[in-house]
């Protein structure tokens, strides 16, 4: 906008007219920022149009709005580190190199710093060891449940009636023992790869702050519904489903019950969160995008003062 300008020598002759160099600037970037917002609102739409999306659906306008809200911020952000980078009057090579280091810093290099640090720090144990460990408490509570069985019927020699029937329903009384004795086992390693997955993502949300692209990413992952708070929603109530689903299934094991009300089993229903809550987290993450976007905006509009016409 202004080193290309400069260095051709029709940005002296265009301040020459009654325009200060803040208004062409400013007029300069408005007109870039809305060519730019409506290039992206054009592409969204024919992805909404392509895509058959129900514009008129339960939540799809206030997360569309909120998805523009996302990108404006987003834009503003580099279009104010732009202009800061050209404020100090430096040559387009300067400024392209200077941007592009920028650019790689904030979304590239430090990203991936966060995510090393994080997994030095807490790392998780691996799915290998994971499977191992059920493996291992699975063969040994299995060969229990065998011994228990054998026991059962050698202190109750009355009830070995040979009956298929009442065989298979003794195994199954025994098969929920050795299930809850296998999630026994397997809890701790579950609970440490919780608790480190949990500790990554502590460590990251805190430092995001240092990254735009984490904070932008976040942002989008909300608004899209597939950010860690989502998950963790749909976990826990997969796992309250789970315990319904169980509980009801040991209840007819133990009662030697038939499956016949099957209208009755347990139906898992997934709870979506509000648009409220969703739109509260994407505010966090904008404004801490906003909040350095106006102290560079602010930084570059006092700078521009200064900035040599000529040399």
């Amino acid at each position: 906008m202004l080193s290309s300008e400069k260095e051709q020598g029709t940005l002296v002759l265009t301040l020459s007219q009654p325009v200060s160099l803040r208004t062409l600037v400013a007029g300069k970037v408005l007109l870039r920022f809305v060519l730019f917002m409506g290039a992206v609102g054009f592409l969204a739409l024919m992805a909404l149009v392509v895509g058959g999306v129900d514009l008129g659906a339960s939540g799809v306008a206030p997360r569309l709005a909120l998805w523009a809200v996302a990108v404006a911020v987003y834009g503003l952000f580099w279009f104010a580190a732009a202009v800061a980078v050209a404020a100090f009057g430096k040559p387009s090579a300067t400024n392209a190199t200077a941007l592009a280091g920028i650019w790689l810093v904030l979304v590239v290099l430090l990203p991936s710093l966060l995510n090393i640090s994080a997994t030095t720090m807490y790392p998780v144990p691996s799915r290998v060891e994971m499977i191992q460990a059920m493996r291992v408490a699975s063969d040994e509570a299995n060969a229990e449940g065998s011994t228990l069985l054998a026991r059962y019927y050698e202190d109750h020699p009355e009830l070995a009636t040979g009956d298929a029937q009442q065989a298979m329903n003794d195994f199954n009384l025994i098969r929920v023992a050795v299930g809850a004795e296998v999630e026994r086992r397997v809890r701790p390693v579950l609970d440490r790869y919780t608790r480190q997955l949990a500790a990554q993502q502590q460590v990251v949300g805190r430092a995001r702050v240092l990254s735009p692209a984490i904070l932008m990413q976040d942002a989008l992952n909300d608004i899209s519904g597939t950010g860690t708070a989502r998950h963790r929603r749909f976990m826990q109530q997969v796992e309250s489903y789970h315990e319904q689903w169980r509980s009801y299934f040991v209840g007819l094991i133990f009662q030697k019950a038939r499956l016949q009300d099957y209208a009755g089993l347990p139906r898992f229903a997934f709870e979506e969160e509000t648009t409220a809550a969703v739109a509260s987290r994407a505010a966090v993450s904008l404004a801490a995008i906003a909040i350095p976007t106006v102290l560079i905006a602010a930084f570059a509009y006092t700078s521009i003062r200064r900035y040599p016409l000529v040399g």
